[in-house]
C-alpha cells in the first residue's frame, strides 16, 4: 500500500489560525465557489 504522506503531516486550520492570530490582520475572507477537476 502506498501512502502520498503522513495522516499527521498537517495541523488542524483552527489550531494554526489560534496561534497565529497576534501576527496577522485578516484583510479579506475567500470562499470556493467551484471546483473543475478535468482528465
Amino acid at each position: 500500500k502506498l501512502l502520498d504522506e503522513a495522516p499527521d503531516a498537517y495541523k488542524p486550520i483552527e489550531v494554526v489560525m489560534e496561534d497565529s492570530k497576534d501576527l496577522v490582520e485578516p484583510v479579506a475572507v475567500l470562499s470556493q465557489f467551484i471546483n473543475y477537476k478535468g482528465l
